[in-house]
């Protein structure tokens, strides 16, 4: 009939865990700490937790790539003319 299901504490503990995770790593997201966000959904089950953590490895992987053209650009600019024969 109308009877809603009855939560258990130790269910709702469990859900009540997952969201705080869920809210950690949303927070590392949004700070772009990508590889923290992926890493403290590792465990996480259901598809959001899935998709977060699949973005944010490959957000990471673009800041990666990000950082290291920066750091060759920096490379190459302090690096003195070669000298013309």
């Amino acid at each position: 009939s109308d009877a809603e299901p009855v939560s258990t504490p130790s269910n709702r503990g469990c859900d009540e865990e997952e969201d705080e995770v869920f809210l950690l790593a949303k927070a590392y997201f949004d700070l772009k700490e990508y590889r923290r966000c992926a890493h403290a959904l590792r465990n996480m089950p259901g598809p959001k937790a899935l998709f977060l953590r699949c973005y944010s490895q490959y957000l990471a992987g673009e800041k990666r790539k990000a950082e290291e053209v920066v750091e060759l650009a920096g490379m190459h600019a302090g690096r003195a003319p070669a000298a013309a024969p």
